[in-house]
């Protein structure tokens, strides 16, 4: 079982300071009975340097509104040769039509990491939020390859925007790989509301791996959504284990469960057990590749067919021999990619 920490929320800190003061009255109060002088001169010097503190310290801030912009910093950015020639990467000069930032935002009351992707020619753009992959620090978002695509993605006319979920980079909470973190998620699109060059009626959402499972999610409680690319995507946590039997360590980890409870917070999380609850009106492209073996296309296989049974428009593309993340097929899977969001939002 994990041992969670509480959020330290303005709240918390308010109540701990108001009951610090009560208990410093108390102490005051049986020094002045009982205390010698010298003593009472030293607790006098004390209270004045700490009613000094108290004074001085900037006040606390309310809890910030889901998807506010807490904090934002340019991220500078180069594209190495390598990555230059990445054949997923198109004209050279993207990152001269994109800003790039490193963001923190307010979800649920914690502050959560990000990157914000934005196109600089002032307009009204469609947005793209992207789901990533892994658990933890393990698939965080860097400045490296994935970031490049996802600017590149931008430079061709979208606001991208990406969380990291609570409990990774030095965020607070916990990441429950598809539990309360699914808030994280649904938390951009006020953030995206918020924005003057985002048309917020034309929101896409794009998820790799885990992310897939965290798009599966979002779209079973939200219609802001108007088109989904799902890409190696877990839809089937229980059936994981019986290839993977070590991943149980990282979900009992992560939703702080074993046993009968566990199996059924995976069920929860498992698109396939609720594919009758995705809208029939956000057309999904599912993508997979033949020899992956992180997550097997027969979750995709398997999902297409549950949204063929329920009306849920889609299309289901296999990229023969291809692995997890999809490397073996760059060109096409980014120009499938934009062709879906350019067509649907």
């Amino acid at each position: 079982m994990v041992n969670r920490k509480i959020p330290l929320t303005p709240q918390s800190i308010v109540e701990q300071r108001s009951e610090g003061m009560e208990i410093m009255k108390l102490y005051a109060s049986c020094l002045i009975l009982f205390a010698p002088r010298w003593l009472r001169r030293l607790w006098c010097i004390v209270g004045i340097a700490w009613l000094t503190a108290i004074i001085v310290s900037p006040p606390v801030q309310a809890s910030q509104p889901n998807g506010a912009l807490l904090k934002a910093e340019v991220v500078r950015m180069t594209a190495s040769a390598a990555c230059r020639s990445h054949p997923s990467i198109g004209r050279q000069d993207f990152l001269e039509r994109v800003r790039i930032r490193r963001i923190t935002y307010a979800s649920d009351g914690l502050p959560v990491g990000g990157f914000l992707i934005e196109p600089l020619v002032p307009g009204e753009y469609p947005a793209i939020i992207y789901n990533r992959g892994g658990y933890g620090e393990f698939g965080a978002l860097a400045p490296d390859v994935r970031l490049l695509q996802l600017a590149d993605l931008a430079a061709e006319g979208y606001v991208v925007v990406a969380s990291q979920y609570r409990g990774t980079a030095g965020a607070p909470g916990q990441d429950e790989f598809g539990g309360a973190d699914i808030a994280d998620v649904l938390n951009l699109i006020p953030l995206l509301e918020s924005m003057d060059n985002v048309d917020a009626s034309r929101i896409g959402m794009m998820g790799h791996s885990r992310g897939g499972l965290m798009t599966y999610l979002a779209l079973a409680r939200t219609t802001r959504i108007k088109a989904a690319v799902i890409l190696a995507g877990a839809a089937d946590l229980a059936g994981s284990l019986d290839r993977r039997p070590e991943m149980a360590r990282v979900y009992e980890k992560a939703i702080d469960a074993s046993g009968a409870q566990l199996a059924s917070e995976l069920r929860k999380r498992s698109a396939v057990n609720w594919a009758d609850k995705l809208p029939k009106d956000v057309p999904l492209l599912l993508v997979h590749g033949t020899a992956d073996w992180r997550v097997p296309p027969t979750d995709s296989i398997r999902m297409a067919s549950l949204l063929l049974e329920h009306r849920v428009p889609f299309r289901l593309m296999l990229l023969g021999g291809d692995d997890h993340g999809l490397t073996g097929h760059p060109v096409e899977l980014c120009t499938q990619t934009r062709r879906w969001f350019d067509r649907y939002l």
